[in-house]
């Protein structure tokens, strides 16, 4: 069957559009490094309480996972995972005051760091306390890690909850690791996992026997 011209233009302007479409999914719109930069310093300020207004920002793409049984694997065919990655006075080797990740399609921060440099040096008292409870053992000290984790627990649900979900009651937060920091003498840095109610995932670090927050990162 013969079609006349407005046939023809209808099919063309269908085919035009299925081709965009194709290509808009094949790559995803991102939102550009002005949005990101104010993306990520938005986090940065919330989460440390600082007024950063400028940044370094840099596009990156990463291999992409599947999650399958709550565990992430690569079957070779996802797409990459794409960042603009925010960096606060960047140095020559690449290390910087506070760090932000933000995704370059959806434009969310999800991730904010600041350098281990900029917290608190411990008081007289708290290395002192420190220091007596390292020395019950001549090994790394159990006493502390665990002396560490049950101090650090609370103020960790303090605050999350007060700075993300003031109007959510508190939920159980999961201690899943207490490490040493190699340059400040006897000093803890504490992970949890937190879960809030409408399933999102965190996993916050926190400094010990100072209680700063060094890291936090929404994980879903």
């Amino acid at each position: 069957m013969k079609m006349n011209r407005n046939q023809m233009t209808a099919v063309l302007l269908a085919a035009i559009a299925c081709a965009s479409l194709a290509l808009s999914g094949c790559t995803p719109r991102l939102i550009g490094e002005a949005k990101a930069k104010e993306a990520g310093l938005a986090f940065i300020n919330k989460v440390f309480d600082v007024n950063e207004t400028e940044a370094k920002v840099e596009y990156e793409e990463r291999e992409g996972f599947t999650y399958q049984y709550g565990f992430a694997i690569h079957k070779g065919n996802e797409e990459p995972n794409r960042v603009y990655v925010i960096k606060v006075r960047p140095n020559e080797v690449g290390n910087c005051d506070y760090y932000a990740e933000v995704n370059a399609v959806t434009g969310e921060a999800y991730i904010a760091q600041k350098a281990w440099e900029l917290l608190k040096p411990m008081t007289a008292e708290q290395q002192a306390r420190a220091d007596e409870l390292y020395a019950q053992e001549k090994e790394w000290s159990k006493v502390l890690q665990s002396t560490a984790e049950e101090e650090t627990r609370p103020e960790a649900y303090q605050w999350f909850y007060k700075k993300f979900r003031p109007d959510e009651p508190v939920l159980p937060l999961f201690f899943s690791l207490s490490d040493g920091v190699p340059d400040r003498r006897n000093m803890i840095e504490s992970e949890y996992d937190i879960v809030v109610q409408d399933g999102s995932i965190y996993t916050l670090l926190m400094s010990w026997p100072a209680f700063e927050v060094v890291r936090i990162e929404k994980i879903n």
